[in-house]
């Protein structure tokens, strides 16, 4: 039995979060046990029960830096009480602030390989910046097996010394069907991500704003939850468009809400590689993409990968609108199955990490 311990934010509704949990279902038939180190109580009570009933430990924290002090005495007791239980830590970060538990791991878990893995390509703190340089060279003085899920955002944890892992779906979930799709008068577009200034959903506003005012019949759809919730239902009623605009929260079913729409939308600053944008590719729907979201993400032909300019998107959309069926297209599921993207790809990738 190998044991590994994960340790990130919180479950929530994230990449991250996806990550781990479809790498559990790449590794379901193997000989390992995940636990989790958290660091908050918003958790998402149904990723917490799949866990606990499959046996996994949850150890939860104060939050960081909110409750630093709290955060640092529970986290020095959780790792000279569990010194020798684990072969891996597993450490996912976006960026690299928080180093606390690399430092415990050092400290404490001396026969324990220790996992870095960098899930994006930017911190969303402009200030903090700095922080994550100095940590980058300090993070080179240790012995840990660095992972990254694209290349741009091994460059931005690691500068060099990495392995991209790439992030893998559940192909059969997402899968693009066959069946006829009915194509209404009403575009229905979808993004799906956390709303925070990373996914920069004001830009889209703007986007749906110009739509309307050509006469498109659209319908815009968000599922996430996030910080900028509030400010983002405000920006909505200020600029008229109450009746296209629908922030459906978080949801289970996303791939039922795929399969509903026309077109996905990810007009974000920054990515590393979003699992949403692969199960997207794999529904079928084409997708209409910033160029700021790596190339190497882009598995199917039906994406548009564009500069974040209005008159861009709006011609996207129009133009896929305008297309045969929507620009649909079956073939893109069997594309991702052959790919490292999905589930079976994972395995092989983390098989060798996890030496199992």
């Amino acid at each position: 039995m190998v044991k590994v311990l994960h340790v990130f934010a919180g479950m929530n509704k994230g990449g991250v979060e996806s990550f781990v949990m479809n790498l559990h279902k790449a590794l379901k038939d193997s000989e390992i046990r995940f636990d989790f180190l958290l660091r908050s109580r918003g958790c998402d009570n149904k990723m917490v029960r799949y866990f606990k009933n499959i046996g996994s430990r949850i150890y939860i924290t104060k939050a960081w830096p909110l409750h630093f002090i709290q955060n640092y005495c529970q986290m020095k007791c959780f790792f000279s009480k569990h010194a020798d239980d684990y072969d891996y830590i597993h450490i996912h970060a976006n960026a690299l602030l928080y180093m606390l538990p690399v430092r415990m791991a050092v400290k404490y878990m001396r026969g324990t390989k220790m996992i870095m893995h960098s899930h994006n390509t930017r911190t969303r703190h402009f200030f903090a910046m700095p922080v994550h340089f100095v940590n980058r060279r300090i993070l080179k003085k240790y012995q840990t097996i660095n992972l990254a899920c694209s290349d741009e955002a091994g460059k931005w944890m690691f500068s060099d010394r990495y392995t991209v892992i790439p992030n893998g779906i559940d192909v059969t979930r997402f899968k693009s069907e066959s069946v006829k799709r009915a194509c209404t008068d009403t575009v229905r577009l979808v993004s799906v991500g956390k709303i925070e200034n990373q996914k920069n959903y004001f830009f889209m506003l703007s986007v749906i704003k110009q739509l309307k005012t050509e006469g498109m019949e659209v319908k815009y759809q968000i599922a996430g939850e996030g910080r900028l919730k509030k400010d983002l239902i405000r920006a909505v009623r200020e600029k008229g468009i109450s009746d296209y605009v629908e922030l459906l929260g978080n949801i289970e079913a996303v791939e039922q809400l795929l399969k509903k729409s026309d077109i996905f939308l990810m007009p974000s600053k920054y990515e590393g590689l979003s699992i949403a944008f692969l199960e997207a590719q794999c529904s079928g729907i084409p997708c209409v993409i910033s160029d700021r979201i790596p190339q190497t993400s882009v598995l199917c032909p039906n994406v548009y990968r564009i500069p974040l300019q209005k008159e861009k998107w709006v011609n996207a959309v129009k133009k896929i609108a305008a297309a045969k069926n929507r620009g649909f297209s079956e073939k893109n599921s069997e594309l991702i199955e052959q790919s490292r993207y999905s589930l079976k790809g994972l395995a092989v990738s983390m098989q060798s990490v996890y030496q199992l």
